[in-house]
C-alpha cells in the first residue's frame, strides 16, 4: 500500500526546503564577501609572494539589515528629526534626519528660522545623530551613527566639505570652548572618543586621539618572516619547516602539500619581559596577588599594568611606587602596613634601565575622559 503525505505536511516540507536553501545562499554570499575582502587586503611582493598590508582608511557606511519577520507589517518612512542647533546669529537652524534602523536617513535639513521654511538638505553619512556648532560659527560637525566618520558642514555654503575618521556608532558630541577638541559618545564601545580639531588652509580637519598605553612597547619587538608549512597528503603529517628533499619525515611520501605565507610574530620583551623578571615569580605575582599579576598570560599582565598606572604621571603610579623605596618616593619598605611583600625591586631607579623604560611607558600613556 502506498502512503501519501497530508497536504499540510507537504506545505511544511516546502517551507523547510525554502528556509534551508535561503540560509545556504546567505552563507555562501558571506563566505564570498570574506574571501573578496581578504583578496583586497593582499598585494603581490617583488618576489611574487602575497603579503598582507595595512588597508588605508576609506569612508564606509553600514547597510541596514532587513526585517527577518516575514509577517511584519510595512512601516511608513520616517525622517525622525533628532537634534537641532542654530547658527550664532540665530538665522538658520540645522536638524539631523536620523530615520530608523531599518531605513536610516542621511541628511541634515537647513531651516530659515524667521521664515520657518526649509532652505535645503545637506547629504552626510548614514543616520546622522548629533550636532555641534564650532565656536567660530563657520562649521557644523555631525556624527553619523552608521558611518565611520563625522561630517563637517560649511555654514556659509551649506555643503559637506570634510570627513573626519572615527569609530562606527558615534551618537552625540560636544566641543570644547576653544574649538580644538570634540568629545563623541559611542554607544557600541561604551566610550567617549576624543577628536583633536585644527584649522588648516581655511578648513576644519580633525584626528581621533590615541588613548591608552603603547601595546607594542609593552609586548616587545614585532618582526615579519615567511613561514613554510608542509602537509603530507598520505599520512596527514604536518610541520613548519623547509621542504624535505626526501619526502615526508614520517612515511616518506612525496610530493608534499606546501603552504607558504607571511607571518608576523611578537618576541616577548619590552616592558612585559622586565615585569616578568622582576615580579613574575612563584612567590610574587606569577599569579594574581593584591590585584596585580605579571604571569604567562600576556593580556592579563598588560591589563594589570594599565590598571596600576597613571598616564602622564608615572611617579604617582602604584606600579612604580609599590616597588621603590620611601627614599625614592615609593612605599615598598614603608612601615605603615602598605609595604610591598616582595621588598624593594628597584633599589637605584635613576640608574636602572628597566625602571626607566617602565616609567617612560607610563609617561607616554594617553588618558581618556
Amino acid at each position: 500500500m502506498r502512503s501519501e503525505l497530508h497536504p499540510s505536511a507537504v506545505r511544511q516540507l516546502s517551507r523547510d526546503s525554502t528556509l534551508v536553501l535561503t540560509c545556504t545562499l546567505i552563507l555562501c554570499l558571506g563566505i564570498s564577501i570574506s574571501l573578496f575582502r581578504a583578496h583586497e587586503d593582499t598585494v603581490e611582493s617583488a618576489s611574487g609572494a602575497a603579503t598582507t598590508t595595512a588597508v588605508p582608511w576609506r569612508a564606509r557606511s553600514l547597510l541596514p539589515v532587513a526585517n527577518i519577520v516575514e509577517a511584519a507589517e510595512p512601516q511608513a518612512a520616517r525622517c525622525r528629526p533628532y537634534r537641532v542647533v542654530t547658527t550664532p546669529n540665530g538665522q538658520k537652524a540645522y536638524v539631523t534626519l536620523a530615520g530608523t534602523e531599518l531605513e536610516p536617513r542621511d541628511e541634515v535639513v537647513v531651516i530659515d528660522v524667521a521664515a520657518r521654511e526649509e532652505l535645503s538638505r545637506v547629504r552626510v553619512g548614514t543616520q546622522p545623530y548629533g550636532l555641534a556648532m564650532h565656536p567660530s560659527g563657520r562649521w557644523l560637525i555631525v556624527t553619523n551613527r552608521f558611518s565611520n566618520y563625522v561630517s563637517v558642514i560649511d555654514v556659509a555654503t551649506d555643503q559637506a566639505i570634510a570627513q573626519i575618521p572615527v569609530e562606527f556608532y558615534c551618537d552625540d558630541l560636544v566641543l570644547a570652548l576653544d574649538g580644538q577638541t570634540a568629545y563623541l559618545s559611542n554607544f557600541f564601545l561604551n566610550q567617549v572618543l576624543i577628536v583633536d580639531l585644527t584649522i588648516e588652509a581655511d578648513r576644519l580637519i580633525g584626528r581621533q586621539r590615541r588613548l591608552d598605553f603603547d601595546r607594542d612597547a609593552f609586548l616587545g619587538t614585532t618582526e615579519s618572516r615567511t613561514v613554510t608549512r608542509v602537509t603530507c597528503p598520505a599520512c596527514g603529517y604536518r610541520d613548519q619547516m623547509e621542504i624535505p628533499s626526501d619526502g615526508c619525515r614520517r612515511c616518506g611520501h612525496r610530493p608534499l602539500d606546501v603552504d607558504t605565507r607571511p607571518h608576523t610574530e611578537t618576541t616577548p620583551g619590552g616592558i612585559y619581559a622586565a615585569l616578568r623578571l622582576s615580579c613574575g615569580t612563584s612567590n610574587c605575582h606569577l599569579y594574581p596577588a593584591s590585584g596585580f599579576v605579571a604571569g604567562p598570560d600576556v593580556e592579563a599582565s598588560l591589563l594589570s599594568a594599565k590598571v596600576h598606572s597613571f598616564p602622564n604621571d608615572p611617579d604617582a603610579s602604584p606600579l612604580l611606587r609599590a616597588v621603590t623605596s620611601v627614599r625614592h618616593g615609593g612605599r615598598a619598605d614603608t612601615t605603615s602596613g602598605y609595604h610591598h611583600p616582595g621588598g624593594v625591586v628597584f633599589a637605584d631607579p635613576t640608574h636602572d634601565d628597566d625602571y626607566l623604560a617602565l616609567r617612560a611607558w607610563i609617561a607616554d600613556g594617553r588618558t581618556g575622559p
